[in-house]
């Protein structure tokens, strides 16, 4: 009898593995997410301290039961561990009532960044990105409106490199203008999710460059995309590795570390 069950315990944990993780459904809801690319905050978060998203409030207490980031982590959702082990998460949203909403990130200090006021329709979900420029921080939000094809995977590319200058980017050694991206893009600029084909599983080789010059690579991604699904991908980081400045709000002195790096996670 302990044979059996030790069997069937093996069976459900076997099953859980293999589950397939599906993003969220149609819902009466409105759906938001929070995507931290800061160059300082996560710098800052390096030490254990993590910063918090505060909602329809503007006091500091019980923040620690809301959204936040943490050394590591640069999403407020997906939270799922099955989720946190993929090479390419998936954006989980969180849900509130349709309307107006305020959202002030708040540092590891917590002190006030950022506040929006957004208001948010049901089933229309939302992904707010947090960045900054030499310590002056803003958020980019954006709606998540895409149409999956058989046979193609959409894709979106977001530039949050505070120092980059104008970008461009290839896709399998091809201009990516090609597929109807934009021929460059700034900081705080993005595309809409754009239809690229792809027929079947297959590693999009995407290399960046800075505009005028087509032979040196600034950074890399090799994205495992399945046809049918949707893709958002971004730069993020600073050329120089090591800038040096003083925060405009605090005045201390800040090291940002890293260099640039592509953030990528599946929206469907």
């Amino acid at each position: 009898m302990q044979r059996i069950v030790r069997l069937s315990i093996l069976f459900l944990l076997l099953s859980a593995c293999r589950k397939t993780v599906q993003p969220d459904s149609t819902s009466d809801d409105a759906l938001i997410s929070f995507i931290c690319t800061s160059p300082q905050l996560i710098n800052d978060m390096s030490t254990g301290i993590p910063s918090y998203v505060v909602i329809d409030s503007s006091a500091t207490t019980n923040i620690k039961s809301g959204p936040g980031f943490a050394k590591g982590s640069q999403y407020t959702y997906p939270t799922t561990a099955y989720n946190q082990t993929q090479s390419i998460p998936w954006i989980y949203y969180m849900h509130l009532h349709p309307g107006a909403h305020t959202f002030t990130l708040l540092d590891t200090g917590l002190r006030p960044r950022v506040h929006d006021t957004l208001n948010l329709p049901a089933n229309a979900p939302t992904s707010v990105y947090y960045t900054d420029s030499l310590g002056y921080f803003r958020s980019l939000v954006l709606r998540d409106s895409f149409n999956t094809q058989d046979g193609q995977v959409n894709v979106r590319f977001i530039d949050l490199s505070p120092d980059a200058g104008r970008i461009f980017f290839s896709i399998d050694e091809k201009p990516a203008s090609v597929q109807g991206f934009d021929t460059t893009y700034a900081y705080g600029h993005n595309s809409a999710f754009i239809n690229y084909p792809n027929p079947v599983s297959d590693s999009l080789r995407i290399n960046f460059y800075q505009a005028g010059d087509s032979v040196d690579v600034i950074a890399r991604l090799f994205l495992q995309a399945d046809p049918g699904h949707a893709y958002t991908f971004a730069l993020q980081g600073y050329v120089n590795t090591s800038p040096g400045y003083t925060d405009p709000l605090t005045g201390n002195y800040e090291t940002p570390t890293g260099g640039l790096s592509v953030l990528v996670y599946k929206n469907y």
